[in-house]
């Protein structure tokens, strides 16, 4: 192959083997995809690192230039949910054999993943199969395609910002939505793991008790969560359970009184928007009444300066961000069909 490509896959958490896909595709030299739940594997700060894969629109350009996919324990549930699209050969690494047919595997390596990496790292010679501009330059131009300008906060800055005033081990959760398909492509992880999203269920509400998990198990290292309002409405009784534990996550609320991702199918399709909108509430008071700390903010300052306060707060924090939904529409077209 010249132009191989790996996408490193859930099968890959397993075996820990990050250091193991690290060091195979340093020493082939070639572009890194992860999929949603294992977003960060290689980090995104490496030049390898192509960023996020999930089947979808955004991908298809850099892809097409492949001869070869190498998947690393490439899960196809945490893809979207349509047919595999690549006629390129694909070469398998996993634990277990792929029965699924959603993709055909030419070769199949089946064991331990990180094993498997680390024979084929010392048998195989060290190259530069790509150049090592091309996986930063698709990053690059993922963010400038969603990076849409806004008349009010834009979501994806408040990414950018999280990511500014947070550590390199920070631990990111996001809900279900509109919040979850910009975050997967535009976060940018620097360490595995660090990434909790529920992605092959879809399951909205997890961002608050994952926040509150992470916390608990990882007292010393900061944890923020990035959720939609309609996910944050669905387990706002789980603010007790964080007050009880006397954890201290940031929950950063997107709030766009909507369940925007479903009322953009709704007005796509020309069908009535029902059920998809809801009047606001006051976040702060809220947030005191369980024994937290709120704070509401409407732009790009107020939104810094309230995380702050947040990442030293001793007591759990809800950030109301109010911010501008206007974009989503053209947003959700570039990274998939809705």
């Amino acid at each position: 192959a010249k132009t191989p490509m790996i996408i490193a896959g859930m099968g890959l958490r397993w075996d820990k083997a990050y250091p193991e896909l690290r060091g195979f595709a340093e020493r082939i030299g070639v572009p890194v995809f992860c999929t949603p739940k294992v977003k960060g594997a290689l980090p995104e700060n490496h030049p390898y690192s192509a960023g996020v894969f999930i089947g979808g629109k955004l991908e298809m350009d850099i892809i097409g230039k492949a001869d070869l996919i190498i998947g690393v324990g490439l899960d196809p549930a945490d893809m979207l949910a349509k047919p595999w699209k690549y006629s390129q050969p694909l070469i398998v690494i996993d634990r277990v054999s792929n029965t699924n047919e959603i993709y055909h595997a030419e070769m199949e390596l089946v064991g331990n993943i990180g094993e498997i990496l680390s024979m084929l790292t010392d048998a195989l010679p060290a190259e530069h199969k790509w150049d090592e501009s091309i996986a930063p330059a698709y990053r690059n131009k993922v963010y400038d395609t969603l990076a849409l300008a806004t008349q009010g906060l834009a979501p994806f800055r408040i990414s950018d910002i999280t990511r500014k005033l947070t550590a390199d081990d920070v631990i990111l959760t996001t809900d279900v939505g509109a919040a979850k398909l910009l975050l997967s492509q535009i976060w940018r992880p620097y360490q595995p793991n660090s990434v909790l999203m529920s992605n092959p269920l879809g399951t909205m509400g997890c961002a608050i008790p994952a926040a509150i998990a992470a916390k608990l198990v990882f007292p010393n290292r900061q944890v923020v969560s990035l959720c939609g309002d309609g996910g944050f409405w669905m387990r706002i009784a789980e603010l007790q359970t964080a007050m009880e534990l006397g954890v201290a996550p940031v929950i950063v609320v997107l709030n766009d009184q909507a369940l925007s991702q479903i009322k953009i199918k709704q007005l796509k399709k020309g069908l009535a928007v029902v059920g998809t909108e809801f009047h606001s509430a006051n976040y702060v008071k809220i947030a005191e009444a369980f024994g937290g700390k709120g704070i509401s903010v409407g732009n790009e300052a107020e939104y810094g300066n309230a995380l702050t306060e947040a990442l030293h707060a001793s007591t759990f924090t809800v950030i109301e961000a109010r911010i501008d939904p206007s974009r989503y529409a053209a947003q959700f077209d570039a990274i998939r069909e809705l």
